[in-house]
Formats: C-alpha cells, structure tokens, sequence
C-alpha cells in the first residue's frame, strides 16, 4: 500500500517545484492539479512534467475544491493507494510535515488527519488570523467539536473516505469545510498534527480572498444548521397559532394549564419530525437506528420537560409564548450538549 501527495495549483511559482523536488528526494509519490492557470504559468508547470510528475488540468479555474476532487478521482483508480495527502503549492506546508501527516494517515485509516497551524504569532497575516478564527468560532457553535485550525490545507484522507470526498459539495475553499462538516455524519475522526506557520510575503500569493471565501465557508456553515432554524420557526408558529385558535380545550377539566402542554406536545413532535427528516434527506443523507432511537429519547424528554415548565409558569401568569422562550432557551442548551456529547458523538477528534 502507498499514499500520494496531491498538490492543487493555480498560478503557481518556483516554490511548486522546490516542494516537488523535496518530496521525490524522499520517494513519494505525487499528483499535481493545475486549476486552469494562466498560459504564462506553463513553464512552472513543463518543470513538474519534466520530473515525470502526474499532471491533471483543469481549462478553466475550477477552483481549490474541484481541483482536490480531479485529483482524488484520478488517485482513487489506483487500488494500491491508501491515503491522500493535500498539500498547498505556495510553499506554506513543508516536507517533512507532510510526512508528518502521512505517517499519521498510516496509523489510522478511519481518520481524517489535520496538520494544524498556530495562529498566535507575529508573522501571521490578519487577514488569515481573522478568516480562521471566525471559522473556528462559529464551526464549534454549530457542531460542538473543536478543530484548531478550520482552512488547514495539509489533510491527511484515508481510503475509505475516497468516494464521499470525491462528490462532496463544493468547489472552492468551502469544500474543505464540507469535509470538516461530514465527519461525524462518514463514522470518522479528526486526529490534529502540529505543524510550522509558514507564511511567506504575507501570503500574498495565495488565492484566498478573505471576504468571498470566508463568506462561502460560512455559508455552508449556515446550510448545515438550518434544518434546526427551520424546526424551531416551525414549533412557535405552530405553537403560538394552536395557544390563538384554541386558548382551552375539553381536556382534563377544562384546564388552561393542560391545553398548553397538549399544544407544546403537538408543536415540538412535528417540529422534531421535520427537523429529522431534513437531516436524513438532505443534510446527513443517511441515518443510523442507534442515533434515530436517542434521538427520539431526547425529544420526548424534551416534550415532557418543556410542557410542565411551560404549563407551570402559565399558571403563575407568565403569557404563553414567553413562558415557552424562557424554557427552551435552557432546554436548548442541554439539548445540544446531550447530541454533541452522547447521540452523535463518535470520537470525532483526537
């Protein structure tokens, strides 16, 4: 078994080929994608088809994330290969870190390895420090893992992840997010590698633009919670017309107090259900029996707890739609804690 360095390249320069020079000096197998860069480029790219080093192309810029996915269905074909290696071509990941992260790779072929970067130091552009961690905080608050370093693009793929990563979504730098996003959803793991902060002239050359892409990322961000913005629009509005259509009911003696929780019961079942089955059709595509029955347990604690608090503060005269809001907020917490840490965690990071 081997693994191969996969290095995507638009308006590459020398460092490409120090890089390139570097890796055949340790035997290592290469795959160079050129995500359709400018005519003038070619003599960078005549200098990687001179070390007899696989070159895919693209006729167009493409972008980060289709060149990665070029490059991983041409490797796929070969069934002697294990892993993947991406690397950067403006000289920010080093050799030996990339062996680093393949060494790892061969340690554990269910994880997805991160050469992870610090971003602390002096010499890191702003904009790089703000694009990480704005990506980092809003990845952790939306999926309750913590990754140090989002926009790595030193990963480490493992086999088994071949299929899924060459069709995931995305065709820039927002496919690496993706990546980060599926995990739990492919039963695998990250495993961080510390490596050097290299940035060279301020990154200047790489083609990161800190707004357009920083949006996209965050924009997939977004896409990935929104079944649960939907759910919870979907529980009030039905909550707060069953509380105006039908403020009593014929149940348990007539009881306020008891329509309220029938209506919280209603509310949050089918608000629960589409929240379910947005997430197994269109953002996890698939589901496993284990996580659907805690789920389900979760929920009905959740009913339970939030119609007798609710009906609860109603009968000391708090009105209904704030009575819900004051406890959902807490439940919600708890609620998130319990799916990142017991139903949906599966040793995600290590």
């Amino acid at each position: 078994m081997k693994y191969t360095v996969l290095i995507p390249a638009y308006k590459p320069d020398d460092k490409l080929i120090v890089l390139i020079d570097n890796l055949l000096a340790h035997n290592l197998d290469i795959v160079v994608v050129n995500d359709g860069s400018a005519p003038e480029y070619e003599t960078v790219f005549d200098e990687v088809r001179n070390r007899n080093v696989p070159l895919l192309v693209h006729t167009v810029n493409r972008g980060k994330g289709a060149a990665l996915k070029t490059g991983i269905r041409h490797i796929m074909k070969d069934p002697e290969v294990a892993g993947i290696v991406t690397a950067d071509a403006d000289g920010q990941h080093t050799c030996e870190d990339i062996i680093r992260v393949m060494d790892e790779l061969a340690k554990d072929d269910t994880a997805l390895v991160l050469g992870v970067r610090r971003f602390g130091g002096k010499n890191v552009p702003i904009r790089s420090k703000i694009g990480n961690w704005t990506t980092i905080a809003v990845f952790y608050i939306v999926s309750g893992q913590k990754v140090t370093d989002t926009q790595t693009g030193l990963r480490g793929l493992p086999r088994s992840l071949f299929p899924k990563l060459a069709e995931l979504e995305g065709d820039r730098y927002e496919y690496e997010m993706n990546m980060l996003l599926n995990v739990r959803n492919w039963h695998s793991h990250f495993v961080e590698i510390p490596i050097k902060t290299v940035y060279i002239d301020e990154n200047k050359g790489s083609s990161y633009n800190t707004w357009r892409d920083t949006w996209l990322i965050l924009r997939q961000i977004l896409k990935y919670c929104a079944s649960s913005l939907i759910s919870t629009l979907v529980d009030y509005a039905l909550y707060m017309t069953l509380c105006w259509l039908f403020p009593t009911i014929s149940l348990f003696n007539n009881s306020p107090i008891s329509t309220v929780a029938v209506w919280i019961i209603v509310s949050r079942a089918v608000a629960s259900i589409l929240n379910y089955s947005i997430n197994r059709y269109a953002v996890f595509k698939g589901s496993s029996t284990a996580s659907f029955l805690k789920f389900a347990a979760l929920v009905c604690f959740g009913i339970l707890v939030s119609a007798s608090c609710v009906s609860g503060l109603v009968h000391l005269g708090v009105n209904e739609v704030l009575a819900k809001i004051m406890i959902d907020i807490p439940l919600f917490v708890l609620n998130y804690y319990i799916q990142n840490r017991f139903i949906f965690n599966k040793k995600t990071a290590k």
